[in-house]
């Protein structure tokens, strides 16, 4: 028996990494790419794995809205192995569907048969990502409301607002009292995946983050299930509450979220050190997912600095760095210095001597701004 694994992602893939035997859709057309898509969500899964990210759990839950199908769940990140293929093989699994999974470019799937869909690959716009894939593919099949609140929630966390924007015109015309800025921005025609977070969207964004910020990979699929099983929510209910079991666990997780968020933003304006344009700042919640969304939150609002948040790990100290506006290549840099990597926006390293790093990578950056 040979496992079947399907996997619906949008991230820029090394096409060229994968084994011969993978199926890689390079349909052009964005009608045709959404029809596959349909075709394949619409076919039976033993199990769906889905990243524990926003974009992969509300593609999961509008999977399980759209086709009300019930498979085995999981929530992961990571490469996917032979050897765990195997393991699957022997309790019976014999199609797998993965959701925002990119590790697909990386893993070594043995003799899976793979089929990958990804717009990207299809030359469509690069902002395309799996909840907006499940959406298109699936809308004829679920409830119209709650399947607009899943994708908002999707799209707007991950940062695919552009290629979205008929969507987003939709939640402005339904809900004017709770959208009136975001009808504004689409008007005018400065909606994009920045200014999105101006708006309520960006309640609705934290509320997808909160349960495996809170709780992990466990929080992820137990929102997933909740959000499956109790269809009939819409974007206003989650704003301002109601009666579902759906909006009544998201809301409350969003609700101790926030309050620890904003002890965590407390924190950092007491503790924070300026030293343009870096920010260096040392978390106080041991929770990672809070500290990974602080971060980001950060770098979104201080976009033309540099935010390295540090944090003590086996006698040294972790860096983890993130830009948004300024034109550097953090991952070169830390690689350079010999002490870590990464891509350009985002890097992480280790080092015993923090303040030499902290110097030497100002003086870098500052020289590579000029």
């Amino acid at each position: 028996m040979t496992i079947d694994l399907v996997v619906l992602d949008h991230h820029t893939a090394r096409v060229q990494d994968l084994p011969a035997s993978v199926f890689l859709s390079k349909t052009p057309d964005e009608g045709a790419f959404y029809d596959l898509c349909q075709d394949y969500l619409l076919e039976e899964y033993d199990l769906v794995l889905a990243d524990q990210d926003p974009d992969g759990s509300m593609a999961a839950a509008l999977y399980l809205l759209g086709t009300g199908e019930s498979p085995r769940l999981a929530s992961m990140r990571g490469d996917l192995t032979a050897a765990k293929l195997a393991e699957y093989e022997q309790q019976g699994i014999k199609r797998i569907l993965a959701l925002d999974w990119y590790s697909v470019y990386t893993s070594d799937l043995g003799a899976a048969s793979v089929t990958v869909l990804n717009p990207v690959i299809s030359g469509m716009p690069h902002t395309v990502c799996a909840t907006q894939m499940v959406y298109e593919a699936l809308f004829p099949f679920a409830e119209e409301e709650s399947a607009l609140a899943l994708a908002a929630m999707g799209i707007v966390s991950d940062y695919g607002t552009e290629s979205a924007l008929p969507l987003f015109r939709e939640i402005a015309r339904l809900h004017p009292k709770h959208f009136g800025d975001l009808a504004d921005l689409v008007s005018r025609g400065t909606l994009d995946r920045y200014t999105a977070f101006d708006t309520r969207l960006k309640d609705l964004s934290e509320m997808a983050w909160a349960p495996y910020i809170l709780q992990g990979d466990q929080g992820a699929e137990e929102m997933v299930r909740v959000l499956a099983q109790n269809p009939g929510y819409s974007v206003a209910g989650f704003l301002r509450g109601s009666r579902n079991p759906a909006v009544k666990f998201l809301r409350s997780q969003w609700a101790e979220f926030t309050a620890l968020l904003r002890e965590e933003r407390q924190h950092f304006e007491r503790t924070a050190r300026f030293d343009a344009p870096l920010i260096i700042y040392q978390p106080k919640s041991p929770l990672k997912g809070l500290v990974q969304k602080f971060s980001s939150i950060l770098a979104d609002e201080h976009a033309d600095s540099v935010v390295l948040v540090k944090t003590p790990l086996d006698g040294k100290w972790k860096y983890s760095l993130r830009r948004r506006n300024l034109e550097l290549d953090l991952g070169a840099i830390v690689k350079e210095m010999g002490v870590g990597g990464g891509i350009p926006p985002a890097a992480g390293c280790t080092t015993d001597n923090p303040e030499g790093f902290e110097q030497e990578f100002g003086e870098r950056v500052r020289k590579e701004k000029r």
